[in-house]
């Protein structure tokens, strides 16, 4: 899977670095996202078979189950099924156009996706007949006579694609690797600044920061300005001010201020501390925080019943259908007694586990008396994985499901303990059995003979009372009071009794001892545990209703009503849409991205798209923008243990992925391009929406703190803690395909832009392999005359076609809108499966990887890096400066020398310094000096921020959970960050002293 490719030649003085084969990345991703959509088309297939051969009395059902029961539940599971064969077919165009654009089996692909078109719409047509036909007596055959080439229709055009796309497959793999795109290579830029993260109390500091290297023209003369999480608030801030800011009202691009951006008396500034609580700034604001937090969670919580419900009304129906589980309203429920020979098939079903046991062992007895190929084998393990996993869980459904309910059945029904009283008023056990055990004397739910209240009881039961006290199944004050007696209970079982002569003392001494053992383990997963423990009794119970009811099968408004809601909730919203994301984000764009008139300075328009393609400053009008945060990636050996991530870059030039390990060409697309393909009306990558990704520090994954939010993560997704977004993996982004959509929808503005960063070769390529006779015509008259053409390239002759025009222009708005990360991102961000190999990436907090930016600035290789630190490590520890020296050694094989011990307080109140410098040396002789400063109180402070520190505690290391800071506290970071770096500027690095040349080149070369 993991092939390598060189990209640099040490004859060029680069170190060869060996990163992954773009081609078999992109292949193995397509072929992946390709085999599981079959296996979903497969298991919707067998789920359908038993339920449609009820339906037309070909299986005997047991139960109280009608055939237009049955036929209805079918036709539900078909209606799935349409969706998946046509997601199935798609998947089969894309790898096979992503295979080769210019094929003769294109044309057979095109054709057998028109018969699948074309099938699904007759198959959704008889649904809706038979849908209206199958009535609760029906008796008849799940197929229309009209419809019946519709199957034919389906099955061969799924055929073909099927064929056609393994062929591709096949095909692609034995293609020789086309040599990697290395990125032009740049001049060693002069100055960086680095922005580090730490919310309001680093983007505080950093301002202070910045405004003295304006006010002593570093900042004009720098190249980068290198912004993550709260360093990237006000990096963003400066760059846009000075980008949107002019004399007049309207948008001046880059004018003259006077005074400069963010000087201490602008209005900027001014503006700034009256918005510096920028999230929960008013009452309005925290309500808007609130609905978006709510509306989120309703969706999530409108999903997962959806889920619950589906899964419940399967095996409700399978339970009562097949017999497997009987006698509910007796004491004795029996399970898995199937009376018909059909059904009987159900108990093999351990045999797909033990399948997955017979391929591993196959494997290792193969690799014992033949080499296997690697490959090979590794195919073997993962269909053994496959068949476990999955496996395992049908035993669980199919038998553990009935085998389970009707043991809590039993024991509630003759057990007089608080757990059978729980299990009662849960409802796994009816009323009337309880009521007959009592009315008898006997010990019942949760009551026994000896309590004084049984007489009682069993004289309501007899008088016909159904308002039983303890014995009623509804009511949440029941359920509380069951809990709570449970939970009393395992305390008393726990602490054991020290007066018992029988050793019970010593059986809870060792519970107790056990307990505190593991209690530090388990208590953080105690969140997680408890909702997977309320999912799992909910789907039980829900179950065990329409096992004991079964005419509530055939209440089809529920199902109806909550697949219409999934039907809506997937057309009109995604991933991205239900999360805190869009809230934190425009909270951010009004309190930093603002504009200076004559009248002051005023938020800039929410619904302008700062596009960072377009956000490249003139010459000598100050640094570039770049907003680092991460991919959450998973994958076993792609990244390093416990890093869980990969940088992922916002840049004026290119967006994407810049592990060492990826391809440098492919995993960062260019920056208009990939804005087009996030979203085609440019709001999903702008520079506020890197904003709130840089900073998107609460959300289930988060890089190299994953291991930490393990306990945490099923919770936090549930309960919309989500500030992550899902964007387009740039390993998936063909740029010539998006150029071809902006012409074919004639985009004008933008088709001119991306022509010009097009090479020669791939404009040559994009005429030839991806646009007709009339999108060649329209590019031909779109084009200057000036503009360079691919050689031999003619104007053709051909039509207007508006309405081919127009009919791409509709599929590309419906393609892009449903496009969007649907619920699946939900529960792939809930158990944590990310992987680069995925259609789009979860991309969060650039501080879950490298909290400074110093690994993106070492990068870009400049000569001088100013890091602002407002990071808040522990006392003396300089915990985040360590980490990025040893990502930096570690990913770029850069040496770092940078000793911050001069600045440590050690015994003392205060350090003696908020400031240093050091160096770094590349191997092929690349060096450049480090400057830091360090938010680290220091004598000779100004007395305000004296007075400040002796009022709070926490003051210099004031927690990132604290959003809300006011005048003062901003005013104290930001004076903080001035003194320090007025400090570190007046203390230029000594120059290092260099051996003679002739040693220099011997060094060189032997670095090299």
């Amino acid at each position: 899977m993991y092939e390598y490719v060189a990209d640099s030649d040490p004859a060029e003085g680069r170190r060869r670095v060996y990163r992954m084969n773009r081609v078999e990345i992109e292949r193995h991703g397509r072929w992946r996202s390709f085999s599981q959509t079959l296996a979903v088309v497969v298991a919707l297939f067998v789920l359908q078979y038993p339920i449609n051969e009820a339906a037309t009395g070909d299986w005997t059902a047991v139960g109280p189950v009608s055939s237009g029961t049955s036929a209805r539940l079918g036709l539900l599971v078909d209606l799935a099924m349409i969706v998946s064969y046509l997601t199935l077919a798609w998947r089969a165009l894309e790898l096979t156009l992503a295979w080769k654009r210019q094929t003769p089996l294109r044309f057979i692909v095109y054709v057998a996706l028109g018969l699948v078109v074309l099938g699904a719409v007759l198959d959704l047509a008889e649904n809706v007949v038979l849908w209206r036909e199958t009535t609760a007596g029906w008796q008849g055959d799940l197929v229309v006579a009209w419809s019946l080439p519709m199957r034919w229709l389906v099955v061969t055009g799924l055929a073909a694609l099927l064929l056609v796309a393994v062929f591709a497959w096949w095909r692609w793999g034995r293609r020789p690797p086309a040599p990697e795109t290395v990125p032009e290579h740049m001049s060693q830029p002069g100055r960086v600044i680095c922005c580090s993260g730490g919310g309001v109390r680093s983007a505080s500091f950093c301002l202070g920061g910045l405004q003295e290297l304006t006010d002593k023209g570093l900042y004009d003369d720098t190249e980068f300005v290198i912004g993550v999480s709260g360093g990237g608030y006000i990096a963003a801030a400066y760059h846009t001010v000075r980008w949107h800011s002019g004399t007049t009202e309207e948008d001046a691009k880059w004018g003259e201020l006077d005074p400069t951006a963010f000087a201490p008396d602008t209005p900027e500034v001014q503006r700034l501390r009256r918005n510096s609580r920028y999230l929960l700034d008013s009452g309005a604001s925290a309500l808007q925080g609130l609905l978006s937090l709510l509306f989120g969670v309703v969706i999530n919580l409108v999903l997962l019943t959806a889920a619950l419900c589906a899964a419940a009304w399967l095996l409700g129906w399978y339970l009562v259908a097949s017999g497997g589980l009987s006698g509910w309203d007796t004491e004795s429920a029996a399970s898995l007694d199937f009376p018909h020979a059909p059904w009987d098939g159900v108990l093999l079903v351990w045999l797909v586990p033990a399948a997955g046991v017979v391929v591993f062992v196959f494997e290792k007895l193969l690799d014992k008396y033949w080499a296997a190929p690697f490959e090979g084998r590794m195919w073997l393990r993962r269909r053994s994985r496959e068949l476990v996993t999955w496996g395992s869980l049908l035993v669980v459904l199919l038998l553990g499901t009935p085998v389970l309910l009707a043991s809590m059945h039993n024991f509630a029904a003759g057990s007089g303990s608080s757990l059978a009283n729980l299990l009662h008023v849960l409802g796994f056990v009816p009323d009337a059995v309880c009521l007959d055990r009592l009315t008898d004397g006997r010990t019942a739910c949760g009551v026994t003979p000896a309590d004084p209240l049984t007489q009682k009881q069993a004289a309501g039961a007899a008088g016909g009372s159904a308002s039983v006290v303890g014995l009623s199944t509804g009511g949440a004050a029941a359920v509380v009071a069951a809990v709570l007696a449970v939970i009393k209970s395992a305390g008393s079982a726990l602490g054991g009794d020290t007066s018992s002569p029988k050793g019970g003392s010593r059986l809870g001494g060792l519970l107790t001892a056990v307990w505190s053992k593991v209690k530090t383990i388990a208590l953080p997963w105690a969140a997680a545990i408890l909702v997977a423990s309320v999912l799992v009794v909910v789907l039980l119970r829900w179950t065990a209703g329409l096992a004991a009811a079964p005419e509530r099968l055939t209440s089809w408004n529920i199902v109806l009503t909550y697949l219409g809601a999934v039907i809506g909730i997937r057309l009109l919203i995604d991933a991205n849409r239900t999360s805190l994301h869009h809230f934190y984000r425009e909270r951010l764009s009004f309190a930093f991205i603002v504009r200076r008139t004559r009248k002051g300075a005023g938020p800039l328009p929410y619904k302008e798209a700062l596009r960072f393609s377009e956000s490249r400053p003139p010459h000598r009008k100050g640094p570039r923008l770049v907003a680092c945060a991460v991919a959450n990636i998973n994958d076993p050996g792609l990244v390093p243990a416990g890093r869980g991530c990969a940088p992922f870059v916002f840049d004026d030039a290119r967006i994407g992925l810049t592990d060492q390990q990826l391809p440098s060409g492919a995993a960062m697309t260019r920056s208009q391009l990939f804005e087009f393909t996030a979203d085609r009306r440019f709001r999903d990558a702008t520079i506020p929406a890197a904003m709130a990704m840089s900073g998107a520090a609460v959300s289930p994954l988060a890089g190299r703190h994953n291991a930490r939010l393990n306990p945490y993560r099923l919770v936090l997704a549930l309960a919309n803690a989500r500030l992550g977004v899902w964007l387009p993996n740039p390993l998936w982004i063909d740029d010539l395909a998006t150029v071809r959509r902006l012409v074919r929808t004639r985009e004008e503005h933008e088709t001119l832009r991306a022509w010009t960063v097009l090479s020669a070769g791939e404009r040559g390529r994009l005429v030839t392999h991806y646009l007709n006779r009339a999108d060649q015509a329209w590019l031909w008259d779109l084009l200057p005359e000036a503009s360079a053409r691919p050689p031999g390239w003619e104007r053709p002759d051909a039509g207007s076609g508006r309405l081919r025009v127009l009919g791409y222009r509709c599929a590309s708005a419906v393609v892009s809108a449903q496009s969007k990360p649907g619920p699946g991102r939900l529960l792939s961000e809930a158990v944590g499966r990310t992987s680069v190999y995925d259609r789009r990436l979860y991309i969060t907090d650039g501080g879950h990887y490298d909290n400074l930016g110093l690994v993106e600035a070492l990068r870009r290789r400049p000569k001088e890096i100013f890091v602002l630190d407002a990071s808040a490590d522990p006392e003396d520890t300089f915990e985040t400066l360590g980490h990025a020296i040893a990502t930096a050694r570690m990913d770029l094989g850069c040496e770092v020398t940078f000793d911050p011990r001069s600045m440590r307080r050690l015994k003392a109140e205060r350090s003696t310094a908020a400031w240093g410098n050091g160096r770094y040396t590349f191997a092929d002789g690349t060096e450049g000096v480090i400057r830091m400063v360090k938010v680290i109180m220091v004598e000779g402070l100004p007395w305000d921020v004296e007075a400040y520190s002796a009022s709070h505690p926490t003051f210099p290391r004031t927690g990132t959970g604290d959003q809300l800071y006011d005048e003062f506290d901003l005013e104290a970071y930001r004076v903080l960050g001035r003194e320090a770096t007025r400090t570190l500027i007046a203390n230029p690095p000594a120059e290092r002293a260099q051996p003679p040349r002739g040693l220099r080149f011997a060094l060189r070369k032997a670095m090299s």
